[in-house]
């Protein structure tokens, strides 16, 4: 059983890649997808779109490759920095919007079951408490997954949000 989880952003977004076949999860992949780099001819003004047209595409060409029958993505949370949370919420609602909708490659989408958690939910499972620093969350995400080296803050969200939806299936 392949899971798969995205930490959305619309600079970063986080996605990692977990199989749950057995009782300890292993590792498969996960990375960023980054904001792309614009031409001068395209670069002025709001370009949101074209960064979340090419979310889209990323993890429309995620879903293809490891063919996930479970999702998880971090939800977003309020706070004072509004325009920020709604650039969130944009990145989270094309996540959803591919995970959601019929794509080619033969994989029919309308079988992934989603789940979302919030971050202190995530650090709470992974960490142990619900105020867990990312450095923390990475570590402990490192530990469940017996991984090495460096992971990225984003990559990390995401396994870690794959994470919580493997031990929650596990209950």
């Amino acid at each position: 059983m392949i899971i798969i989880g995205f930490d959305p952003g619309i600079n970063k977004t986080g996605f990692g890649v977990i199989d749950a076949s057995s009782n300890n999860p292993q590792y498969v992949v996960s990375g960023i997808i980054e904001k792309q780099k614009l031409t001068k001819t395209n670069s002025g003004g709001d370009n949101n779109h074209k960064h979340l047209a090419h979310i889209r595409e990323q993890v429309e060409k995620l879903l293809n490759d490891y063919k996930p029958q479970y999702c998880a993505v971090e939800q977003v949370f309020g706070g004072p920095y509004i325009q920020s949370h709604i650039t969130l919420a944009m990145a989270r609602g094309v996540i959803l919007s591919a995970i959601g909708s019929g794509i080619g490659g033969g994989i029919d989408n309308s079988d992934i079951g989603l789940a979302s958690y919030s971050t202190t939910s995530v650090k709470k499972t992974i960490a142990g408490n619900g105020k867990a620093t990312k450095e923390e969350v990475n570590i402990m995400m490192k530990r469940h997954l017996k991984l090495t080296g460096i992971i990225s803050e984003d990559a990390s969200d995401a396994l870690a949000v794959c994470l919580c939806l493997f031990y929650n299936l596990k209950r």
